[in-house]
């Protein structure tokens, strides 16, 4: 496909024109076709509003417009990947949550519904059941290990998080509850630096080893 004018080349071309050369003079002057030129002028005219036809400017506007709908489609594409993953790694409840975090911040249900593979109509369902006692104890989790985390600095992971909570609140909670709970609310700890040594043997007590080490 030849490669076009530059916007300027055509006016420069038309204004000739517009001088009153002929087609045929200018044509041979500049080195283009004929044709080129009464299709230029025809476009000017049209652009001008003297004769039916579209505009440069409507050209520009359906072309912005179609390649729009070409990032619409490959984005479409990617949601139904992304929406097959979700749902071979997240169960529905939580697609649901996620659902219900994004229309909180004004995202459309139906287009939320639809990227983490989840029916609107569920959706809804879900959303009108009254909270079940787990997820009200959740919630009352998620503010104690908050304000854990916040007298701690920031530095409770999640070892020290269910270690704080069992034996500092008396709380039955297991490792993997915290570990959700610290996922979901974005609480993590600083990383634990172990050193690398020797395992005593067997049978030999830690504190006492240690102690005998200290002396």
């Amino acid at each position: 496909m030849p490669k076009p004018y530059p916007a300027a080349y055509r006016r420069q071309a038309l204004a000739l024109l517009d001088e009153g050369r002929t087609v045929r003079d200018v044509a041979v002057s500049l080195g283009i076709a004929e044709s080129s030129l009464h299709r230029w002028r025809r476009q000017q005219r049209i652009d001008q509003g003297l004769i039916g036809g579209v505009s440069d400017a409507d050209r520009r506007e359906l072309a912005a417009a179609k390649q729009w709908i070409r990032d619409l489609e490959e984005e479409v594409t990617i949601l139904r990947k992304a929406a097959a993953a979700l749902e071979e790694v997240l169960p529905p409840k939580e697609r649901l949550r996620l659902v219900a975090e994004l229309a909180d911040e004004g995202a459309p249900v139906r287009k939320a519904c639809y990227a983490l593979g989840v029916s609107p109509s569920g959706f809804h369902d879900w959303r009108a059941r009254p909270p079940s006692a787990q997820s009200i104890r959740h919630a009352w989790l998620t503010d104690v290990m908050t304000a854990v985390h916040a007298q701690t600095r920031g530095t409770y992971g999640r070892e020290r998080m269910h270690a704080e909570l069992v034996h500092g609140h008396s709380l039955q909670i297991g490792h993997n509850t915290v570990g959700l709970l610290m996922h979901r609310t974005g609480l993590t700890g600083l990383p634990v630096y172990r050193r690398h040594g020797k395992r005593p043997p067997p049978g030999v007590d830690l504190a006492t080893n240690a102690l005998s080490m200290a002396t």
